[in-house]
C-alpha cells in the first residue's frame, strides 16, 4: 500500500472512529459485548505480549476499535465472533477482548483471503474458489482427496497438509482463546495445548484447580476465579480441599511448618467463603428489588442470599464509590460451615496429604522433613567419635607458625570442633566476628589430624546460594558449591546424593546456614554419611530462610548441639564504619555517617524525588571518585513495589545509565510509576536491553556455558554446566535470528564465570540494578546503597535492615527519611514461626 493510500485509509477510519456506533455509546464501561465482526486492519501488535489493536466492522457496518491480548493474530477481511467488555481509551469507547472465535468466511474475498493463510495454498486459492465456490473450505476439511483427484497439479500430500492446517487452526484458535480469556498467558496456553490438546478445556471445566500443578504462577485464588467462571460448586469437595492445602502452602511461604488447627480452619473459611463482585451485586439488586431471598445460580446449584445483605453491601459501595477499583471489590455472601471444612480436613488426612499431630496440622512433606532432620542429627551426635590427641598443642603450634591470633571464643571453637571426628557443631556470630577466618583454621587443623593418621581429609563446603558459595570459596581458599549442586540435583528427578548414595566426606560445612529451610536441610542430612562431622555457620541476626522452618535458630535453641557464638568484632574493627554501624543496628541504635573511616554514610532525604536524585548522583560519584565499576555497586530495596521498590528503581537506573542501548529490546514487565504529568501511577514498560545488569532467579542445572575464543566467537565450555539462583551478570547482546524459518530472540549474558545464552524464554531473568534485601542474602558487593522510606513501612524491620546493611564490604550509603531508618532499626517484628524441630529434639532426648 502506497503512502497516500495508507494515509487516506487511516484518515477515513479515524474520522469514522470519531463517530462511535450508537450501540457502543449506549453501553456502560465494563458492560459485556458479544457480536460478529470483520477485521478491517491491525493498528498495533506486540510480539512479546500478544497485545494488539484492530479496527473492526460490525454486521451493520459500524466501525470501532478492538484491543487486548489475542491467542493468534487476527486476519484482515476475516469474520470473528468476539466476546469482550466496553473500555475507554483517550476519551473514546472501544472493546477490550476476552475471546475471539474465527467464523468461517462466506464472501469470495473472505474465503480467498482465508485460504491464502494456509502454507502452500497462496497461489492457487483463487483457482480453487472458482472451481468449488463457497464449499471449498468444507471440502478441504472433510474430503480433501476429492481435490487431489479432480484438480491437475495438486497432489495428495498438499491437500492433506491444507486439511490438517485448517482443522488445527479451528481447534487451536478456539482453545487458545478460551485459555487466554481465563488469564492464562500465551506461552502457558500453548504449553497446555501441546500437552493436553483439545481436551484441556473440558479438563479445566471439570476441575479448574488442576492448573495449580500445571501452570507456573497459578495458585488457588486464580484457579478459584476460573472456577467461578465455569460454574464450579463453591461448596464442592475439591474446592474445599484445595483451599485447605492452599492455606497451608501460604503458611509455608510465610515460614511455618504447620498451623494450629483453629487458625487453619479460620484462614480456610475466610478464603473459601463465597464472594460477589460489586457489579454482580448491582445486577442482583436491580433484578430482585424487594425480594426477601435472592436466588443466585452458580453452576448447577442455586443459592439464596438475603436481599438486605446485597442491598447493604451495594449501599456501602455507593457511599465509597470514589475509591478507584472498587468495582472489583468482593463482598462475602455465602459462608461455608466449619463442619464442612473439617470434614474435608479429615479426607485430606486419610488421603495422606496432611498430618494432624495433636493440635498441629502439617503438609505431609514438611512433617516428614522435620522428623528426618531431628533423627539424623541425633544419630550423628550419638555415633562413636574418635578423639584426636594433642589438639591444644597443635593449635598453639599452628598459630605461632602462621603468626595468627585468636580471641577466646575463636580459640574455644577451634579446639572443640577439631578435638573429635564426627558430631554436629554450630559456629554463630554477627558480621565481622571472624567466622570464616575461624573456619579456615579449623579445617587446616582437621586436615593436620587426618594426616597424622595417614588418612586423606575429605571436606565439602556448601552454601544455599551460588553467590554465597563464591564468597565462601574466596574466603576459605577451598572449593565451595551450592547445596543443590553439591547433592547433584537433577530437575524432575531429585538429588543424586541421598540416603542410598551418601556423600564421600569426613566433614560437611554449611555457610550462611540461617538461609536453610527445612526441606533443603532434610535433603542435605539424608546425604550425610555415618561418622561425618557437620558444621553449620550462620548469623541468627539475619533474616531466616525464605522457605519453611527456622532451622539454625531451632538447632541452637534445642540446647543439645555444641554452639560457639563469636562476640568480638574482628574484621576491620578499628577501621570499618560499616561494622560499627552494623553493631549499632544489632543494639537498636541509630546509625550515622562515619567521617573518620569514609566508608559508611547516612543521607537524610524526605521526598521520593530527592531520594531518586541522590541515589543516581551517588552511583555517579562512586564510579568517578572512588573508581568503583558499575557491577561493584548494588542497590538494595526493602521491597519490589512502590516508588522506592526494585521495579521502579531498576527502570530509573536504566534510564539514567543505559537509556540508548545497541540492538534489540525484550519486554521484562510493565511497572507502576508516578510521573510528574500524571496524578496516579501509570504502566511503563521495563525492557531487557544490552548493558543491563540482570540476575538469574532459578536453579537451572542443564544450562550450558560458553567462553569467547580469540575471534570473539562463543565456544561451549564443557567444564561448566548449569546456573544457580542469584547469579548476577550483564546482558552483552540481544539479537533476533531466523532458525529453520522460525524467528528467535537470543540474549547473551556475561557472568563472572563465562557466558550463558538464552533463547526466547527469559522467565529465569530479572533486572538487577536494584534487588530486594531477601534476594541479596548470602551475597556481598564492594559498595551498597540502600534507599529507605516510610512507604516501605511494612517491610521495615531490624533483621531486614541488618541483612541488607551487612552485604557491603567496602562502602555503604543509606538514603532516606530519618524516621524510616529509625523505624527499621528499632522494629523487631514477631518472627515466630510455627516449627517443631526443637521439640522433636527434646522428645527424642527424653
Amino acid at each position: 500500500m502506497g503512502f497516500a493510500s495508507w494515509f487516506n485509509k487511516e484518515s477515513s477510519f479515524s474520522s469514522n472512529m470519531n463517530n462511535q456506533p450508537d450501540w457502543l455509546e449506549s453501553l456502560a464501561v465494563n458492560e459485556e459485548v458479544n457480536c460478529k465482526v470483520v477485521v478491517l486492519y491491525r493498528k498495533f501488535h506486540s510480539e512479546e505480549t500478544g497485545f494488539s489493536v484492530y479496527v473492526c466492522e460490525d454486521e451493520n457496518g459500524d466501525v470501532f476499535t478492538l484491543s487486548g491480548t489475542f491467542a493468534i493474530e487476527l486476519m484482515d477481511e476475516q469474520t470473528y465472533f468476539i466476546k469482550g467488555t466496553v473500555a475507554i481509551y483517550r476519551k473514546e469507547k472501544q472493546v477490550t477482548i476476552k475471546s475471539a472465535r474465527l467464523e468461517r468466511p462466506t464472501s469470495r474475498k473472505g474465503i480467498i483471503s482465508f485460504l491464502k493463510t494456509l502454507k502452500g495454498l497462496n497461489t492457487r486459492s483463487e483457482q480453487l474458489y472458482d472451481l468449488y465456490g463457497e464449499e471449498i473450505v468444507e471440502i478441504l476439511i472433510n474430503d480433501p482427496m476429492r481435490i487431489a483427484k479432480e484438480v491437475s497439479g495438486i497432489g495428495k500430500k498438499s491437500v492433506e497438509s491444507w486439511s490438517a492446517q485448517l482443522q488445527l487452526l479451528e481447534e487451536d484458535y478456539h482453545v487458545l482463546s478460551e485459555l487466554l480469556a481465563w488469564g492464562i498467558s500465551m506461552r502457558q496456553a500453548k504449553k497446555l495445548l501441546e500437552r493436553f490438546h483439545g481436551q484441556i478445556i473440558a479438563l479445566i471445566e471439570r476441575n479448574p484447580y488442576m492448573l495449580m500443578n500445571e501452570v507456573k504462577g497459578f495458585g488457588f485464588l486464580r484457579c478459584d476465579e476460573i472456577a467461578r467462571q465455569v460454574g464450579y460448586d463453591p461448596k464442592g469437595e475439591e474446592r474445599i480441599q484445595q483451599g485447605l492445602l492452599y492455606v497451608l502452602k501460604e503458611a509455608m511461604n510465610e515460614g511455618h511448618c504447620f498451623l494450629p488447627r483453629e487458625m487453619l480452619l479460620k484462614r480456610a473459611k475466610d478464603c473459601l467463603d463465597f464472594k460477589l463482585t460489586v457489579i454482580e451485586m448491582k445486577q442482583l439488586v436491580d433484578r430482585n428489588r424487594g425480594v426477601v431471598e435472592v436466588p443466585y445460580s452458580f453452576g448447577e446449584k442455586t443459592y439464596l442470599i438475603p436481599y438486605s445483605t446485597l442491598y447493604n453491601h451495594w449501599n456501602h459501595y455507593q457511599r465509597e464509590s470514589s475509591a478507584r477499583g472498587r468495582e472489583k471489590y468482593r463482598y462475602r455472601v455465602i459462608s461455608l460451615d466449619i463442619v464442612e471444612i473439617e470434614q474435608q480436613l479429615l479426607t485430606l488426612q486419610s488421603n495422606m496429604k496432611i498430618v494432624m499431630e495433636k493440635d498441629s496440622v502439617y503438609l505431609i512433606y514438611l512433617h516428614q522433613a522435620e522428623l528426618k532432620v531431628a533423627d539424623k542429627i541425633i544419630r550423628l551426635m550419638l555415633e562413636n567419635q574418635n578423639t584426636f590427641e594433642g589438639v591444644q598443642d597443635d593449635v598453639e603450634r599452628y598459630l605461632e607458625t602462621n603468626e595468627l591470633t585468636l580471641e577466646d571464643m575463636q580459640k574455644k571453637a577451634v579446639e572443640e570442633f577439631v578435638s573429635k571426628t564426627g558430631g554436629m557443631y554450630i559456629l554463630n556470630g554477627s558480621a565481622g566476628c571472624g567466622k570464616t577466618f575461624t573456619l579456615k583454621v579449623i579445617l587446616a587443623l582437621m586436615e593436620q589430624q587426618y594426616k597424622k593418621r595417614k588418612k586423606p581429609f575429605r571436606v565439602k563446603i556448601f552454601a544455599p546460594t551460588g553467590k554465597a558459595s563464591k564468597v565462601a570459596k574466596k574466603a576459605t581458599g577451598r572449593e565451595c558449591t551450592t547445596v543443590h549442586r553439591g547433592l547433584a540435583y537433577v530437575r524432575g528427578v531429585g538429588f543424586q546424593y541421598n540416603e542410598d548414595n551418601p556423600l564421600e566426606a569426613d566433614c560437611v560445612v554449611i555457610d550462611e546456614s540461617s538461609m536453610l529451610d527445612i526441606l533443603l536441610t532434610s535433603s542435605l542430612f539424608e546425604a550425610i554419611p555415618a561418622g561425618c562431622k557437620v558444621i553449620f555457620m550462620g548469623d541468627t541476626k539475619q533474616l531466616p530462610s525464605v522457605g519453611a522452618g527456622n532451622v539454625l535458630y531451632d538447632l541452637i535453641e534445642c540446647g543439645m548441639i555444641p554452639v560457639i557464638t563469636l562476640n568480638v568484632v574482628k574484621r576491620q574493627a578499628d577501621h570499618s564504619g560499616i561494622i560499627r554501624n552494623a553493631n549499632k543496628i544489632i543494639n537498636a541504635e541509630m546509625i550515622s555517617s562515619c567521617q573518620d573511616t569514609e566508608d559508611a554514610y547516612v543521607i537524610w532525604k524526605h521526598k521520593v524525588d530527592d531520594v531518586h536524585d541522590t541515589l543516581i548522583r551517588s552511583i555517579e560519584r562512586l564510579m568517578s571518585g572512588a573508581k568503583y565499576s558499575f557491577e561493584d555497586i548494588q542497590i538494595l530495596c526493602p521491597q519490589r513495589i512502590g516508588e522506592i521498590g526494585t521495579y521502579v528503581v531498576n527502570w530509573m537506573i536504566q534510564q539514567a545509565f543505559n537509556a540508548d542501548p545497541i540492538g534489540e529490546k525484550v519486554l521484562n514487565r510493565y511497572i507502576k510509576k508516578k510521573l510528574s504529568s500524571s496524578k496516579d501511577p501509570v504502566d511503563i514498560p521495563l525492557y531487557f536491553q544490552a548493558g543491563d545488569k540482570v540476575i538469574h532467579i532459578a536453579n537451572n542445572y542443564s544450562m550450558p556455558w560458553y567462553q569467547k575464543d580469540p575471534s570473539g566467537n562463543l565456544v561451549e565450555d564443557s567444564s561448566l554446566m548449569g546456573i544457580t539462583n542469584g547469579e548476577c551478570g550483564v546482558i552483552e547482546e540481544i539479537r533476533k535470528e531466523k532458525v529453520m524459518n522460525v524467528n528467535q530472540t537470543m540474549m547473551i549474558v556475561r557472568y563472572e564465570d563465562g557466558y550463558v545464552q538464552y533463547t526466547d524464554n527469559f522467565e529465569e531473568l530479572d533486572h538487577a540494578y536494584a534487588l530486594t534485601v531477601h534476594k541479596s542474602q548470602g551475597s556481598q558487593w564492594p559498595a551498597v546503597i540502600m534507599p529507605v522510606m516510610m512507604e516501605n513501612y511494612n517491610m521495615l524491620d531490624n533483621s531486614i535492615f541488618y541483612t541488607g546493611y551487612t552485604r557491603s564490604v567496602d562502602f555503604n550509603c543509606v538514603i532516606g527519611q530519618p524516621e524510616a531508618i529509625a523505624h527499621a532499626i528499632r522494629t523487631f517484628k514477631n518472627r515466630r514461626r510455627f516449627t517443631s524441630l526443637k521439640e522433636r529434639f527434646l522428645a527424642e532426648a527424653s
